[in-house]
């Protein structure tokens, strides 16, 4: 039988059969040897193949059409997958506890862009900073062209959101971000009827704290799905080399083909179309520094 993944808890996996119903599955022990570097073998959204054995059991992963990956906590040399076989992935980020980390931001679009999975990034809290249009501009001059759709929002409004509703329409999206940006309220604002419990952001820390524990997939709207997946600290690139970085930065890529060299690193080298572009302002200077803060962790 196939199904696919829709939530994880430990080494249970919750997955929704091709005819509608949900069945609790565990994994058979190889399968936990397969993927030697990875922290978690099967995600939510993989397509399964399960078994009946003296419980139900997952037999086998099918092949993934992508996956949203970072290196795991602690050991650089393994990877933890997010989520697999989506259509975008939405990475959402607060303007105001937290505040913004724009280089988290730009990892996620990063691996989003080497997985050839589109990126959509949503601000929310709006309704807490003062200078909201100031902010506003900021941010789309800062990512302007290197995104597939960037939306500002008040969750807590009672704003019907069409627009906003309907990036999510017919897609299986994924939300990743830092804990406490409101990835959990965003589902809420989409569906209310899903009573998900929201967290409250830490006075003393600044910073979100864990409401998400398990990843998990909803359907929010009729044949719109969102995995929601655990607030993260930090986002380490994986399988990602340092000559080939470039190629993921989207508003890199027409010049790269007039560097002098093939393998440009776009930091000392001569006759460098990347650094031409900066200087010009054709390439947002925040957005090179982040490059070549990745650029050094991964050397």
């Amino acid at each position: 039988m196939k199904g696919r993944v829709t939530k994880s808890v430990g080494s249970t996996y919750q997955v929704k059969l091709d005819d509608g119903s949900f069945i609790s599955a565990s994994l058979r022990g190889k399968l936990r040897l397969i993927e030697s570097k990875a922290t978690n073998p099967v995600v939510v959204g993989d397509f399964v193949t399960i078994d009946k054995q003296d419980e139900w059991v997952i037999t086998a992963v099918l092949p993934r059409l992508n996956k949203m990956t970072r290196s795991a906590i602690g050991n650089d040399n393994n990877e933890h997958v997010l989520a697999a076989n989506v259509d975008q992935v939405v990475i959402v980020s607060s303007l105001t506890k937290p505040a913004p980390k724009f280089n988290f931001i730009d990892r996620c679009l990063v691996t989003a862009q080497a997985y050839r999975i589109p990126a959509i990034l949503v601000f929310t809290k709006v309704d807490l900073v003062k200078q909201i249009d100031e902010e506003i501009n900021q941010i789309r001059s800062l990512y302007s062209g290197c995104t597939d759709g960037i939306f500002f929002e008040n969750l807590l409004s009672d704003s019907d959101g069409k627009l906003f509703k309907s990036v999510f329409q017919n897609k299986l999206s994924s939300l990743t971000g830092l804990s406490g940006v409101g990835k959990t309220t965003l589902i809420s604002s989409i569906n209310p009827d899903l009573a998900l419990r929201i967290g409250k952001t830490s006075d003393k820390w600044n910073q979100g704290k864990h409401t998400t524990s398990n990843a998990e997939l909803f359907e929010v709207m009729e044949n719109s799905f969102i995995i929601d997946t655990p607030g993260l600290r930090e986002f380490g690139l994986r399988n990602i080399e340092a000559y080939e970085l470039s190629h993921f930065f989207r508003e890199m890529v027409p010049y790269l083909e007039d560097c002098k060299f093939s393998k440009c690193s776009h930091t000392h080298e001569p006759v460098c179309a990347v650094k031409v572009a900066v200087e010009k302002g054709h390439i947002h200077p925040l957005r090179y520094e982040s490059y070549l803060q990745m650029l050094k962790d991964l050397d």
